[in-house]
């Protein structure tokens, strides 16, 4: 469960348009933590799964809105794209 916090990050949580366009998708942590539950009370459990994080030392990555996650998202892409240096022994 510890990747799910360190690998994901919740995006734009206070927005309806988000939530209703995304069907709850932007809730990335508690879709993958909460496999079972519906994403309708996605935003209810946020508080809860933030507070269980800090308990536990885990990261909550939350980003402020959908284009913060889109710029975070471009800077990873072109930190995993960079081409590597590979010297045979």
């Amino acid at each position: 469960m510890g990747h799910q916090f360190a690998a994901t990050s919740n995006f734009s949580p206070r927005s309806n348009l988000i939530f209703r366009l995304s069907g709850g998708l932007h809730y990335q942590v508690e879709q993958h933590v909460l496999l079972d539950v519906c994403h309708v009370p996605y935003k209810k459990l946020t508080k809860i799964v933030t507070e269980t994080a800090k308990e536990f030392g885990m990261p909550n990555h939350v980003k402020k809105s959908i284009v913060h996650a889109i710029g975070d998202h471009m800077k990873m892409l072109r930190l995993l794209g960079k081409k590597e240096e590979v010297i045979a022994i």
